[in-house]
């Protein structure tokens, strides 16, 4: 479903064109906007940040930015959680509450627009732990038809080998669905994107949501491959002819109430897909195995995947890759042979086998090249020191993946602002490959005291600084002809940068200015 196909429908519906809020204004609302004017519609922006807005464009900010919400319908940024108090009284007093990647997977407008699809009268427990700040009235639609018996039933048949018509309940509709265009999702704590990417790269569609076209302006495509967050699949169970997950570790525990509540978002993108593509070396993935599944690991082989109840087994032998027995490619021949590499070339091999050409897999396997901020070497200097930009690396585990893939002493960059979780688990990853470390931002001096407690700064220069760019020059200062500099910081960028890309670019463009 598209926003103008939504916004006709209200109009049908109530006889009236809608009043709307966009509540957040990034990426993804920038696109909803476009889409609203190009309906005749004006809406609201409403955003803590204060943001410049077209003329006749009303802007709410600052710490008021949700008060005395009267709109119709509010389309919410990906990171705004419903169940803070403005958002709850609004919804109450009859605001709709959606968002761009809801409506793009939306069957229908009941889905949005229906009170029960909606679940406001919903008064069943909740998916993640009980907590006072969540009510039953912002159940996602998925939980409230009563026509569905359960959620836990898998709505695919036990047979994944299924043809490309199945059935899915679809917005609580049983309806039958030939796949064109069909559509594929991607979660996970990490790789997601690179993964997205290959696997678009395989089936030859665009990438849609976190990276590539936003759901606004998808529309027209002959399918479509959609990258997920945890944020999008809090309110959202998407159907999907196949879903992949790739990992799941700790992340975003300053937006999520608990760990438990993220995994539970994480696994909603399972629940409507016809099949599913996990990660067998990854322990939370494997607690959420039902059986059938498509397992990929570069440690199990095709009996111990079997034996966790895989349909279909990716694994390693003698330095292949093989798809149950069918050699796929050498990983001497992988573009990107890191080990979470491959995992994420075989997470794409996973959605992508049996549609895609073999051929096409294999050249994508062989040609594939890091996307942007992701261990990307953006300078080397006149004496060989190399910069490499691994600047979404915003989780420990990120981090670490990133350090012990490259497997060599780096000059290492850390900081920004955390999520909420530990830096204890960098303490291997730093004393085996850092050679130096400089550290930045509101998360700096808990990442240094984490250092100190680990024996870290008795070992190797460790430097705390107020900004990026003192920490990057501090790095640079002991750098010697055939070192590499690496930012891969464990935390967001946010607080002196507006994302991660940004503090990307701006390493890039300092790692450019670097004189030996």
């Amino acid at each position: 479903m598209t926003v103008r196909e939504l916004i006709l429908e209200y109009t049908e519906k109530y006889g009236r064109a809608p009043t709307v809020s966009l509540v957040g204004f990034g990426v993804t609302n920038r696109a909803v906007f476009d889409r609203l004017r190009e309906c005749g519609i004006t809406p609201t922006v409403r955003q803590r940040t204060p943001v410049t807005l077209p003329e006749g464009v009303r802007g709410i900010f600052g710490e008021g930015y949700l008060s005395s919400i009267c709109e119709d319908l509010l389309l919410l940024s990906p990171s705004v959680r419903r169940d803070i108090p403005p958002l709850t009284e609004a919804a109450h007093r009859g605001s709709i509450l959606t968002s761009e990647c809801e409506v793009f997977f939306a069957d229908g407008p009941d889905e949005i627009l229906d009170p029960v699809f909606r679940g406001e009268t919903a008064t069943h427990t909740l998916p993640y732990p009980a907590d006072e700040r969540k009510t039953a009235t912002h159940t996602p639609p998925y939980l409230t038809d009563r026509r569905e018996s359960t959620i836990h039933t898998p709505p695919y048949p036990t047979d994944r080998r299924e043809s490309a018509i199945h059935t899915l309940p679809c917005g609580g509709k049983s309806r039958q669905f030939a796949t064109p265009p069909p559509t594929y999702t991607v979660t996970g704590s990490d790789g997601k994107s690179t993964v997205t990417a290959m696997a678009a790269a395989m089936l030859g569609l665009p990438a849609v949501g976190n990276i590539g076209t936003p759901y606004s302006r998808a529309e027209g495509a002959m399918g479509h491959i959609c990258e997920l967050s945890s944020f999008n699949l809090q309110y959202l169970t998407p159907r999907a002819d196949a879903c992949a997950i790739t990992n799941i570790t700790p992340n975003h525990l300053d937006w999520h109430a608990s760990m438990e509540e993220y995994i539970s978002a994480k696994a909603r993108i399972t629940l409507r897909a016809a099949r599913t593509v996990m990660n067998a070396d990854d322990e939370i993935s494997r607690t959420l195995l039902r059986g059938g599944e498509t397992l990929f690991s570069t440690r199990l082989d095709r009996g111990e995947l079997r034996a966790l109840g895989a349909g279909h087994a990716i694994y390693l032998s003698r330095g292949v890759i093989l798809y149950d027995g069918e050699p796929i490619l050498p990983v001497c021949e992988l573009a990107l042979g890191q080990e979470y590499n491959i995992r994420n070339f075989m997470a794409a091999v996973g959605l992508a086998h049996g549609v895609a050409d073999l051929g096409r897999i294999r050249e994508v396997g062989r040609s594939f090249r890091p996307l942007s901020h992701r261990c990307e070497a953006v300078h080397t200097s006149a004496d060989g020191v190399i910069f490499l930009d691994s600047s979404i690396d915003t989780t420990p585990m990120r981090t670490i993946a990133t350090v012990t893939g490259l497997s060599r002493p780096v000059l290492l960059l850390l900081g920004g602002r955390g999520k909420g979780l530990s830096f204890e688990p960098l303490l291997p990853a730093v004393r085996n490959f850092a050679v130096a470390v400089a550290i930045y931002g509101e998360v700096g001096g808990e990442i240094y005291s984490t250092l100190r407690r680990g024996g870290i700064t008795s070992q190797i220069p460790v430097s705390l600084h107020e900004t990026f760019d003192g920490a990057l020059c501090a790095l640079t200062s002991l750098g010697a002809a055939g070192d590499t500099v690496l930012l891969s910081p464990a935390a967001t960028a946010y607080g002196e940068f507006r994302n991660f890309e940004e503090r990307g670019r701006h390493f890039a463009s300092r790692a450019k200015e670097y004189r030996p």
